[in-house]
This record gives structure tokens, C-alpha cells and sequence, in this order.
């Protein structure tokens, strides 16, 4: 975001995502020792401590995003201007990804595609043994 490149940072969370739920997946049993042992009240306090803490900071990070519609960059303003007369297309958004990042868009839909198909390989049931 930072970078003003939000379709990467989006890409980036989501295979994040992903990898955090296949390596949940892989390593936690079923049974939870800690709701057993009683320690709810602490595992809800650690939760609601955390979300709140990402919404805080989401928040702010927000905020600081420009107004919708302004671009901010060189480029951004080269693609609303010039968008139709160099593509051809009346949706500025789909001459952009298609036109002008389309070794970009199809980079991240590779991605995305891998991240899936890693998913569904780990919780697939077929091949898996029993008990383990």
C-alpha cells in the first residue's frame, strides 16, 4: 500500500492468508487443549485485544489513502488521459489491466491459481491416513 501498488498488496494477503491456514491446517490436532482446560476467558480476551488492535490500526492506515479517483501518480494520470485513444476500450479499468499490466494481471492470477490449488492439495481426505 505503501508503494501504491494495491492489487499486489491484496495478492500478497491473500497467499499469506493461504500459507497461514495450510500450515494451521497441518500442524494443530482437533482437540484444542485450551478450551478444554478452561481457558476460554483468556482466549476471548486475546481475541477481542486483537482484533481491536487490527482495526485501530486499520484505521489509520485508511485514512491516509488518497481520495477516490485522484491519481497520485505519473503513470495513474498517463492511463485515465490517455486510456481510450491508445486502447481503444470505453472501461478504463479493463484497458488498464488487460492493456497496459497484462503481464502483471496475468502474473497474479498465476499466483492466486497456485495458492488454490496448494489449498485444496492439503485438505484434500483422499491419500491421507487414518488417525494421523
Amino acid at each position: 500500500m505503501i508503494l501504491k501498488a494495491p492489487d499486489l498488496a491484496i495478492t500478497q494477503l491473500v497467499v499469506e492468508i493461504l500459507c497461514l491456514i495450510i500450515l494451521i491446517r497441518a500442524t494443530i490436532k482437533k482437540d484444542l487443549p485450551l478450551i478444554k482446560d478452561g481457558r476460554w476467558f483468556f482466549n476471548t480476551t486475546s481475541t477481542l485485544l486483537f482484533v481491536s488492535l487490527f482495526l485501530i490500526f486499520a484505521y489509520f492506515a485508511l485514512k491516509e489513502l488518497p481520495n477516490f479517483g485522484a491519481p497520485i501518480m505519473r503513470v495513474a494520470k498517463e492511463y485515465i488521459d490517455n486510456g481510450k485513444g491508445l486502447t481503444g476500450a470505453t472501461n478504463i479499468v479493463a484497458s488498464t489491466i488487460l492493456d497496459f499490466r497484462a503481464y502483471d494481471t496475468l502474473g497474479e492470477a498465476t499466483i492466486l491459481f497456485t495458492a488454490v490449488i496448494g489449498v485444496l492439495a492439503v485438505m484434500r481426505k483422499v491419500g491421507r491416513m487414518n488417525g494421523k
